[in-house]
């Protein structure tokens, strides 16, 4: 069965990627989801120093341990759900408003932007096993 590790760039993330590499856990690749803020104009919506960090530094120190890197990216972008406009609804008033990413305070971006492309790649893959690095809170 394949094993994929979903890495956000983060602290976390990074180190289980060094955990697999140091316990000698095989990984079938690495995969990163990428939030655009325009595809047009090739422009990120990750802070940029984050971004030329993961480029320029991680993704080549993961590669060299022997893991490919998969960057994942969802068509839309921050612009495109900005600028997205209500196509059918059930009251004609809203048709042709603009419908917003904020619902009760919950960020649809990341849903759409990041979740999804990761979704979508899970799906191709087919049967795997998903490592995730997540931060133990120690409680006093």
């Amino acid at each position: 069965m394949k094993r994929y590790l979903s890495w956000s760039g983060g602290k976390d993330s990074s180190a289980s990627i060094v955990l697999c590499h140091e316990k000698g856990i095989p990984l079938d690749g690495v995969v990163f989801s990428e939030v655009m803020f325009s595809h047009e104009r090739h422009i990120s919506g990750e802070n940029p120093e984050h971004i030329r960090w993961v480029y320029e530094t991680a993704i080549p120190a993961i590669e060299k341990m022997g893991y490919p890197v998969k960057v994942v990216r969802d068509k839309e972008d921050y612009l495109s759900l900005f600028h997205h406009r209500i196509t059918k609804s059930e009251i004609p008033e809203r048709i042709g408003k603009k419908t917003g990413w904020l619902i009760g305070g919950m960020c649809l971006a990341n849903d759409r932007l990041k979740m999804r492309p990761l979704r979508e790649f899970f799906k191709s893959v087919g049967e795997c096993e998903q490592v995730l690095g997540i931060r133990v809170v120690a409680r006093r």
